[in-house]
């Protein structure tokens, strides 16, 4: 996403991190308890245990991070890089296509006909999936060796 959320420096918690973990812990108990099917039942059994706000959560971050990314975006297609007026974007060094910059021309293009809750629900299906497939990748990895202590130096 081309965005830092610096909390391995940082001490403090994140905040979206966790509220993602909660939403796939109940998603996942909405699939093994098909009482809690139905939208109406789902969303009040989130009131009712204080839960809803967690969904939240995980709606906010990402907004802010398009918000930012959607700025930063339009600067570019203007010609202002790193606060300087009629810069291209091969002028500028640091500069590599982010998954939402390609959206973003997509919709200025008219090619695509994302609404910002498409554009959220793409950035959420992106950190989620991007953070789970390194964990299970490093538990995975964590128990390879845990089997195979020959290998350890």
């Amino acid at each position: 996403m081309g965005y830092n959320l610096d909390t391995q420096s940082n001490n403090n918690e994140c905040e979206f991190g966790e509220a993602a973990v909660k939403v796939s812990e109940l998603d996942a108990m909405r699939i093994y308890k098909p009482w809690l099917h139905p939208d109406i039942v789902f969303s009040m059994y989130l009131k009712l245990t204080g839960q809803e706000k967690v969904f939240e959560t995980v709606n906010k971050f990402p907004l802010q991070v398009i918000k930012e990314k959607k700025d930063e975006f339009d600067k570019r297609t203007k010609g202002i890089i790193n606060g300087k007026i009629g810069v291209t974007k091969n002028d500028d060094e640091k500069y590599s296509k982010l998954f939402l910059d390609i959206l973003f021309e997509l919709n200025n293009n008219g090619s695509g006909h994302f609404s910002d809750s498409d554009i959220r629900d793409e950035v959420i299906t992106i950190m989620i999936a991007g953070s789970e497939t390194n964990a299970i990748t490093i538990c995975f990895c964590l128990l390879m060796l845990a089997m195979n202590q020959d290998i350890q130096v």
